[in-house]
């Protein structure tokens, strides 16, 4: 088993999305607590508009499958939040 924190921060570090070396880190808000066991926090992204997001918890399934679902664009608006289209260029 993994943690859905360890998939989401790869995602997000993939996805480019990286704070100034020297501005200090703002800290993480938790923001919900989900019925399955899931904590998702999110904070500022220092001179960006991009709010960083995780969440930590189990996801009783193989990290492929796991990550098959996060890089598929056809399957985000199952977990990206107010998503409305995806497309790549």
């Amino acid at each position: 088993m993994r943690t859905l924190g360890l998939v989401l921060a790869a995602w997000i570090g993939f996805a480019g999305v990286a704070s100034a070396a020297t501005a200090p880190e703002p800290s993480w808000e938790k923001i919900k607590d989900t019925d399955d066991g899931i904590v998702v926090f999110s904070r500022e992204v220092p001179g960006s508009s991009v709010m960083a997001f995780k969440g930590n918890g189990v996801v009783d399934a193989p990290i492929a499958k796991v990550a098959s679902a996060l890089f598929d664009p056809a399957r985000a608006k199952e977990w990206v939040l107010n998503l409305e289209e995806t497309r790549r260029v």
